[in-house]
């Protein structure tokens, strides 16, 4: 049996630029358990939680496995939080020691966040604190600070190009100064030279009408 035809098979050769390029634009994700938001109630429900750029997004709890091998970004979770002016704290709650308190003027109520354990939920809170910062009124100051700064730094390029031409001049200048000092010298050197054979003339002829 002839099996060439298996080598003119073409070869599933992996795209160096996979569309899963964007899970590595998650801060993090991972499941954590929630109260329902607005209401009083203790039932606790699991729920696939991800931070992406300044948002708390959460899915039913099936979303993790299809995170993990789908190629493009879910758009549709069962809430979005702004997370700009969140503010979050550490808590305890009856069978959840490891909570995370979700306090925001732009939503209905509070958000309680229970993670597995102490490490998980410092790394949340890490992340939480993080991303809170990622608004759009940061994004303008920032660029305000950058247009700032690189107008300092061209500022500050042209003080210091004028201060380099100005020393350069100096220098210019005290070259040209040394260098006329140096020709006087010179000229002096001479003139006491050409003095000293005067001089000397003058007394040889002295001495012979003596």
């Amino acid at each position: 049996m002839n099996n060439n035809n298996n080598y003119n098979m073409p070869e599933n050769v992996p795209n160096p630029l996979s569309p899963r390029d964007w899970a590595t634009r998650i801060q993090i994700h991972g499941i954590l358990s929630k109260k329902p938001l607005g209401h009083q109630s203790n039932r606790w429900t699991k729920r696939f939680f991800l931070v992406k750029d300044g948002f708390l997004m959460y899915y039913d709890v099936n979303e993790k496995k299809d995170y993990e091998r789908r190629d493009y970004f879910n758009i549709h979770p069962k809430g979005v939080i702004p997370l700009g002016e969140c503010h979050f704290k550490s808590c305890r709650e009856p069978q959840q020691p490891f909570c995370i308190l979700l306090e925001s003027p732009g939503i209905d109520g509070k958000m309680m966040l229970a993670a597995e354990s102490e490490f998980e939920r410092d790394r949340w809170l890490e992340i939480l604190e993080q991303s809170r910062r990622v608004t759009w009124n940061n994004t303008q100051l920032g660029d305000e600070m950058i247009r700032g700064l690189q107008s300092e730094g061209l500022k500050a390029a042209i003080e210091k190009q004028c201060y380099i031409d100005r020393l350069q001049s100096e220098v210019l200048a005290l070259s040209e100064e040394k260098m006329k000092s140096e020709e006087l010298e010179r000229l002096n050197h001479e003139l006491e030279g050409e003095k000293e054979k005067l001089e000397s003339f003058t007394k040889e002829i002295q001495e012979e009408y003596d």
